[in-house]
């Protein structure tokens, strides 16, 4: 995907855009995971990179503090504030899990749940877009030109995401049939063993 030397995975702003909303905020696990690898050249210390990629909001502060710090390093004085975007990724996580809760209560359903999820996917896109921003600049490619050109592996994981994309919402047009309830006092029947 990195098509250059450097340490932290540069991309293209509109490469990493189309990336993240066609594969449904699922590229940050592969961003994450890239973020971590870089990290571990910059420090020199050994991360569990595919546990801080799943994790990502346990590990956020921590991966934008030392991106912060990495800038500072190479005398760039960009005034980004990496405590602050973490804390909207994070509480970005915190308000699905009480959103998704509340719609459920108030039985808004399918088009609920998806509006939940998209939202938290923009929100989380704000913080990732401005720590990609710094990685781009820390690596001296601010428009990320190095890696701009869609890859084979690119477009499979924009038609995986479009299938889970489709799918999001074919379940919101044909939700799945449930089972008829059972009336009261009937014994539901034992299955059959073939």
């Amino acid at each position: 995907m990195q098509t250059n030397s450097s340490s932290l995975p540069v991309v293209s702003m509109s490469k990493f855009t189309a990336l993240y909303f066609a594969t449904a905020g699922f590229y940050s696990l592969y961003w994450f995971y890239r973020c971590w690898v870089g990290a571990e050249k910059i420090t020199g210390r050994s991360y569990f990179k595919f546990g801080r990629a799943a994790f990502a909001v346990l590990f956020v502060f921590e991966l934008f503090q030392l991106l912060f710090n990495e800038e500072r390093r190479r005398q760039g004085n960009y005034p980004w504030q990496p405590t602050r975007l973490a804390w909207i990724f994070i509480g970005a996580a915190i308000a699905q899990v009480f959103l998704t809760y509340g719609v459920e209560r108030l039985e808004l359903g399918c088009w609920g749940r998806l509006t939940v999820f998209v939202v938290v996917l923009v929100v989380q896109f704000y913080s990732l877009y401005q720590a990609q921003l710094a990685i781009n600049r820390i690596e001296g490619d601010p428009f990320g030109k190095a890696n701009q050109r869609f890859d084979l592996f690119n477009h499979l994981w924009i038609m995986v995401g479009l299938y889970i994309w489709i799918k999001l919402i074919s379940n919101c047009f044909y939700p799945p049939a449930l089972p008829a309830p059972s009336q009261p006092g009937e014994i539901p029947s034992a299955p059959v063993a073939r």
